[in-house]
């Protein structure tokens, strides 16, 4: 990993926080300093098998995506791209070893918060406290809309809802992990896209 300290890096992030939160000058500067900016290949595990996470990514550029491991099969969980944060959020809060693996898809440039740093922003900065729970929030949300079109969606319904709700999906993720991540076999996930 190469880490840079760019200022020019965390406009991208300023713009997304503001969607929910609106930070003064003093409080945006308090807060960035406690990012750093690393660029990552592609493949570099950001968090491993087993591993406690102790960070949390800002995408500035390029996708990450989460997978477990059943057997030797990845299935891939979620996936993130620019003005998004990413973990394997369980591990990262509770502090214990997680079964997600978290890797870079593309050669990505990242802002990294440490755990250490989560948790005192979100003790001493009443701001940051409320982006923290509405970004928990929208990875709840999401890990539960993804859960409940696995258990009673058909196959068919979860390709046109992803179409739909996400079609980055479909220019950005190779075939072989949308397949996973939709629970549809590859061979039908590639007629389907063909045939659309």
């Amino acid at each position: 990993m190469i880490i840079f300290n760019l200022v020019v890096m965390f406009q991208q992030l300023k713009d997304t926080v503001t969607n929910f939160v609106s930070f003064n000058e003093s409080e945006w500067e308090e807060l960035i300093s406690y990012f750093t900016v690393v660029k990552v290949k592609r493949k570099t595990q950001l968090v491993k098998l087993n591993k406690t996470a102790t960070e949390i990514y800002f995408i500035n550029k390029g996708a990450v995506r989460i997978y477990i491991l059943f057997d030797v099969e990845e299935i891939n969980v979620d996936f993130a791209f620019e003005n998004s944060f990413i973990t394997s959020l369980s591990s990262f809060l509770l502090q214990t070893p997680g079964n997600q693996v978290v890797e870079a898809m593309e050669d990505s440039e990242l802002l990294v918060l440490k755990q250490t740093d989560y948790e005192k922003l979100n003790r001493d900065m009443l701001k940051f406290n409320v982006l923290s729970r509405i970004i928990i929030e929208q990875a709840t949300l999401t890990n539960e809309e993804q859960r409940f079109s696995l258990t009673v969606n058909t196959p068919k319904d979860r390709f046109l809802k992803a179409k739909e709700k996400r079609p980055v999906l479909f220019t950005r993720i190779p075939e072989q992990y949308l397949a996973s991540y939709l629970d549809i076999p590859l061979l039908m996930l590639s007629k389907m896209i063909e045939n659309r």
